[in-house]
């Protein structure tokens, strides 16, 4: 029973031991904290005149720099260097003489082109054209005789204009009413009786050559007393 109290007592010893040296290395290093002091960093000098230093400008550049461009003056080609070795110049051609500039020596003279002549003028005629004119008297070709009997029944009258045409040995080659007396039968016996009766010389040109033409008259048809 005293041998079991004893190793207790020693197992306490120990116990207290390890807890006061806990406990004196937790008050050694809360006493070292506490001793460090914080070192606070120096503010910085207050600026003379108001007014922020600036760093110290950069070395100038030595490099060649190119002129600023004038917008307002247009772009020029750089020269070109100049090549000794380029061939003469050419001699100037000499302009091509004209037709008045050229002297023939020597030889046939080359005659030069004449000038177109402007065209000759009409000549006159040699004869005054005509046309065809009556070979025998215009008013025997249609009288009284030829009035038809039944017009002077009726009493019909008027005037027959007509044209005839002639040709260029002066025979009738017909006959034609260009305005009517309003009666068929009388303007039928005008042209029927010119086809017969009528004979022409033929007209002429300027030349004086015979010629077809053409011939015009009239008849006036009144009944008789």
């Amino acid at each position: 029973m005293a041998y079991l109290d004893h190793n207790h007592s020693h197992k306490r010893l120990a116990g207290v031991t390890g807890v006061a040296l806990v406990h004196i290395v937790l008050a050694l290093g809360l006493t070292a904290g506490l001793a460090i002091d914080y070192i606070r960093p120096a503010p910085p000098p207050p600026f003379e005149g108001g007014q922020i230093p600036l760093p110290p400008p950069p070395p100038p550049d030595t490099r060649e720099q190119p002129d600023p461009v004038d917008p307002r003056v247009p772009p020029t080609a750089p020269e070109r260097p100049v090549d000794l070795n380029l061939p003469p110049p050419l001699p100037p051609v000499p302009p091509t003489p004209t037709d008045e500039q050229i002297t023939y020596t020597g030889g046939t003279d080359i005659p030069l082109p004449t000038p177109p002549q402007p065209p000759e003028p009409p000549r006159p005629p040699l004869v005054t054209p005509r046309g065809p004119v009556p070979a025998n008297g215009p008013a025997g070709w249609v009288t009284t005789d030829d009035y038809p009997r039944i017009a002077i029944s009726r009493e019909y009258e008027g005037t027959t204009r007509y044209q005839v045409t002639v040709g260029s040995n002066g025979r009738v080659q017909g006959c034609s009413v260009v305005a009517s007396s309003g009666f068929e039968v009388l303007d039928r016996t005008v042209c029927d009786r010119i086809e017969r009766r009528a004979r022409f010389r033929p007209g002429i040109d300027r030349n004086g050559v015979e010629v077809a033409g053409i011939y015009t008259g009239s008849v006036s048809w009144q009944l008789p007393d």
